[in-house]
């Protein structure tokens, strides 16, 4: 679902990226933590996703399901990769995000 997309409230949606390690050590052990707190006017998604071992050069889908709020307004989520102790991996480097728009009308 591309950034900036409608979706009606109370409604279940996938966010789905596509990344690759450009790194020359494989991704093992890894999770996608949510970094944007939990709030009933933002996005419901689960805190951490489990990545699976991601070799050097290799392209991955990660795929997250998120629920709309009751209310209107734009829901934005952060995403950072940590390790198993939830140590940030790359502190300094932008995360992902997922950013919709809620409104009230169906589509």
């Amino acid at each position: 679902m591309p950034d900036g997309t409608p979706v009606p409230i109370n409604t279940r949606f996938t966010k789905t990226w596509r990344v690759q390690n450009i790194g020359t050590v494989p991704w093992k052990e890894k999770h996608l933590k949510r970094i944007t707190p939990q709030d009933p006017n933002l996005c419901y998604s689960r805190d951490s996703i489990p990545l699976p071992t991601v070799e050097s050069g290799e392209i991955i889908d990660i795929s997250i399901e998120f629920t709309t709020p009751k209310y209107p307004g734009t829901c934005r989520t952060d995403w950072k990769m940590v390790d198993a102790h939830e140590n940030l991996i790359f502190p300094d480097k932008q995360g992902l995000y997922s950013i919709v728009h809620v409104v009230e009308e169906k589509l």
